[in-house]
């Protein structure tokens, strides 16, 4: 008998809906839904049903249940005549989900993701999905982690594949809305309606009635699994010379959580990386399993590259372990009143959700064995299958204490055939041997020597004679091929950017010399074209080692063109010390124009670095001072010449210093018009930015300093003079203090060179000044006597004076004046002194001065200091 609450509605692969109207025969059927799986379905209808004709393969049937709507969304993959219980032909139409054209559509070869967000993965993959086969799929709840997809490839396999694959990278579920032709990638695990499983004694009228609770008839334990694993070591892809060790596994990987790695040494000697949970270790024992990814591979060579394909493997692996490593129980559930949809349309569950699971009794197990359970938990729903027939609905639901599902005979031959017909021979940019990785691509040759492994000896042979035809081989007539020629087998001299390898004498290398010996040595040439327009256009040219291997390879590697030379080359068996070990050189034939440098560090404890030709780097322009600047980010660990400039007197307390390099050199000029100040020392500024100087330095306009940091004070230190700024005075020029016209009479202490008490010279300074002279007499002329003394500056508070400075002063005896009479007055005896370099004295700070003289009588008078305002006193 027909169910009359299914009707079925067929569309053509176009979209168009087919026939007068849907089939309403259908005489039983079911269809089921799986966490990370595409659904399936199956139909029964009357062969004799007209409209059974219009089922075929490859159309979409859409099932839609009374009281609920469109529940299923299918394809036809199977059509199949049976015989009924009452001898009736029956239609028996399977197939899948709609969801098997995103496996009918495949990344092909060559798909990459790198630093690609969740939300943007799956838009591409459902984007090839709706190219290939107009799958016409959206994302639906797509989270959207922290973390990138930092590196993965993907080659052959299907875009369901690849979305599974990126969901894992997150440690995210997928699952299929074939209602809505939605993708979902989440964590999952919530229970949004309160959803609960239990046993009843009975089926009650208020049971019936919920729409949350429902009665389980039959349970039965599908697993309980021990297959626990405690540590994970992974591998990536593997490609190479036999017995070389896999070229991807987590070495390079920078993750720590949420899983340690460690390292130990494996069979062969080689270091081997392994994820760790040591809770789980605690509680079962170190289980150790190798898992191999074969899509984590790096996606070019740089450091970059490798860490992000070593990061995604971790990742991967890292979902897998989460869901291993501890015991799963799965249970099969049969619910009775259970619906997908409400009266709402919205769905009662979703796969992925959890229920709360209540049951009290006898279990069958897999074995079938009776086991006691007491079940109170919420699980995830994996999976859920729909049988309808005769007006029964009947739902079986697999819950799971873990979302994954288990390995039994029908999941392990679904990955064996995928495998099998996965592409499996793709184009890839790499060889690798052992620790190293050559790739060739349309860009060119690339080579890189993993960190710490020298994966490739080159030795030199002697071949006997040289077989005819290939005598321009031997460049130096001695019997030894010496040209190896990497891009074809060759009778002449290998062509023009063909890519050879050259070995030759080293004394073609020394002093920039054009390698002779490259074209014959001893007179033999090359039998096409010219030298010069043959070979060491990006090649390779080495001396060949000796017969013993004593002696060191020695290469250079560069461009030849139309105006000179370009190229490294290395030096590591020389016949003078004085010789350089590099050499990296551009220059022209004649030699007479060398750029670049020869670098030295000899066993004679020489160590040079040589500049060739001139220096030059574009000062980086800033933007304007408007302000005192404290840890001025300047540019010091990317650039060398900066010009700055402000708006006004500007001051600058330290230049930021965070990854700057010991003795970085910076060479600023001030393009501006007004005067700015490195202050010195300026607790402004963090210590490590700070300037250590002789004092503040005001750099003025058109001026200019270099500066240089050294790592051990964590300071910026001045490499121009300081003191140079006795050159210019602008502003107020020239004062003295005190400003009266009478200065400053110190006591004699009584006692011949020793110091008196110091006198108040001034009580504070208005600003920072710049001693740059003295003005001083003496007491008394009158008397006739030779006295030398020492005038001594001082700041500090009174008792606390700090000595910074010291005059000589000198009294010569009394001198007749033109009448015959002797001079009296102390005044005309003032004598200016000027420093050779300046006293630098800080804003608001006392300044005293104290004699001491041969005399115990006499001693200077009247002093006074010559001072500039520090902020207009400048070098020129």
């Amino acid at each position: 008998m027909a169910d009359t609450r299914v009707r079925v509605d067929v569309v053509s692969p176009d979209g168009s809906t087919v026939g007068p109207g849907p089939i309403t025969s259908v005489l039983a059927g079911s269809y089921e839904h799986g966490l990370g799986e595409v659904g399936s379905f199956i139909l029964d209808v009357p062969a004799e049903d007209p409209r059974s004709s219009l089922l075929a393969h490859g159309y979409e049937l859409r099932i839609t249940r009374g009281g609920e709507g469109l529940v299923f969304r299918g394809i036809v993959d199977k059509l199949t005549t049976v015989i009924g219980a009452d001898e009736r032909k029956v239609l028996r139409v399977s197939g899948a989900s709609i969801a098997r054209r995103l496996v009918w559509s495949n990344t092909l070869a060559g798909l990459q993701f790198a630093s690609t967000p969740l939300p943007d993965a799956v838009a591409t993959l459902l984007a090839l999905g709706e190219e290939q086969t107009g799958a016409g799929f959206t994302a639906g709840m797509v989270d959207s982690p922290a973390t990138v997809l930092e590196a993965q490839r993907m080659d052959g396999i299907s875009v369901w594949a690849g979305l599974i694959r990126v969901a894992e990278t997150f440690n995210l579920l997928l699952r299929e809305d074939a209602i809505n032709a939605r993708i979902d990638i989440g964590s999952f695990g919530a229970n949004p309606r309160g959803l609960r499983f239990q046993n009843a004694a009975q089926m009650t009228p208020e049971l019936a009635a919920s729409s949350t609770v429902f009665a389980i008839a039959d349970i039965t334990e599908v697993a309980n699994s021990e297959d626990v694993w405690t540590r994970v070591v992974p591998l990536g892809v593997n490609q190479g010379i036999a017995g070389a060790q896999p070229a991807m596994n987590l070495r390079y990987c920078t993750r720590s959580t949420p899983y340690p790695i460690t390292s130990f040494t494996g069979p062969d000697g080689e270091t081997q990386y392994a994820m760790e949970d040591y809770a789980a270790q605690a509680t079962y024992g170190l289980r150790t399993k190798v898992l191999y990814l074969k899509d984590a591979q790096a996606l070019g060579l740089s450091a970059t590259d490798f860490e992000g394909a070593a990061n995604t493997m971790y990742d991967r692996a890292a979902t897998w372990f989460s869901r291993h490593m501890s015991p799963q129980t799965t249970y099969s559930l049969r619910v009775v009143g259970l619906r997908h949809l409400d009266v709402a349309g919205a769905p009662i569950f979703r796969i992925g959700d959890k229920a709360h699971v209540l049951y009290r009794g006898a279990v069958v197990d897999s074995a079938g064995q009776r086991l006691w359970k007491d079940i109170d938990q919420k699980l995830y729903i994996m999976g859920c299958r729909r049988n309808w027939a005769a007006g029964t609905d009947i739902w079986d639901i697999v819950v799971s204490d873990i979302p994954r599902h288990v390995d039994d005979d029908g999941n392990l031959v679904v990955q064996l055939m995928e495998q099998v017909t996965t592409l499996q021979s793709v184009p890839s940019p790499f060889i690798m041997l052992a620790s190293a990785a050559l790739r060739a691509d349309r860009y060119g040759l690339q080579a890189k020597r993993l960190s710490g492994q020298y994966p490739i000896e080159a030795v030199a042979g002697n071949y006997g004679s040289v077989p005819v035809g290939n005598e321009d081989m031997d460049t130096n007539d001695d019997g030894i091929i010496n040209v190896l020629d990497l891009s074809y087998l060759s009778a002449r001299y290998p062509a023009r950017r063909s890519g050879t390898l050259i070995w030759h004498d080293e004394d073609d290398f020394m002093d920039g010399a054009y390698p002779g010996t490259m074209f014959g040595g001893g007179g033999t040439t090359p039998t096409i074209g010219s030298p010069e327009a043959q070979a060491f256009l990006q090649g390779l040219a080495a001396k060949v080692p000796n017969g013993t291997m004593t002696e060191s390879v020695e290469t250079s590697h560069g461009t030849h063109g139309t105006w000179g030379l370009a190229g490294i080359g290395h030096h590591q068996s020389k016949a003078a010390a004085s010789q350089a070990d590099v050499q990296i050189r551009a220059q022209n034939l004649a030699a007479s124009l060398v750029a670049g440098f020869d670098i030295k560090a000899k066993s004679d404890s020489t160590a040079l670095v040589k500049l060739l030709g001139a220096l030059a780097q574009a000062a980086t322009i800033k933007a304007q001072i408007t302000s005192n600047q404290n840890d001025y980010d300047i540019g010091a660990k990317t650039g060398l010449s900066f010009a700055i400039n402000s708006d006004a007197a500007r001051d600058i307390t330290g230049i930021l210093a965070t990854s700057v390099a010991d003795g970085t050199i910076l060479i600023i000029q001030n393009t501006g018009s007004f005067a700015i100040t490195l202050k010195d020392e300026s607790a402004s500024s963090t210590a490590a930015n700070r300037f250590a100087l002789t004092g503040d330095f005001a750099m003025a306009p058109d001026a200019g300093c270099i500066l240089q940091y050294n790592a051990t004070s964590a300071r910026w230190r001045l490499l121009t003079p300081g003191g140079a700024g006795m050159n210019k005075v602008t502003g107020s020029g020239y004062q003295v203090m005190p400003a009266a016209a009478t200065g400053i009479d110190p006591a004699n202490s009584g006692s011949a060179w020793t110091s008196g008490a110091w006198s108040q010279l001034l009580a504070s300074t208005s600003e920072a000044d710049s001693i740059i002279g003295i003005i001083y007499g003496w007491d008394d002329m009158v008397n006739n006597t030779l006295v030398e003394a020492e005038i001594e500056i001082g700041t500090g508070a009174a008792a606390s004076e700090v000595a910074v400075g010291m005059v000589p002063a000198y009294k010569q005896q009394a001198i007749a004046d033109l009448t015959g009479g002797v001079n009296t007055d102390n005044s005309l005896d003032q004598r200016p002194v000027f420093l050779p370099a300046p006293i630098e004295i800080a804003a608001s700070t006392r300044v005293a001065v104290r004699v001491r003289s041969s005399s115990t009588t006499l001693e200077p008078a009247n002093i006074r200091l010559i001072y500039a305002k520090a902020s207009e006193l400048v070098a020129r």
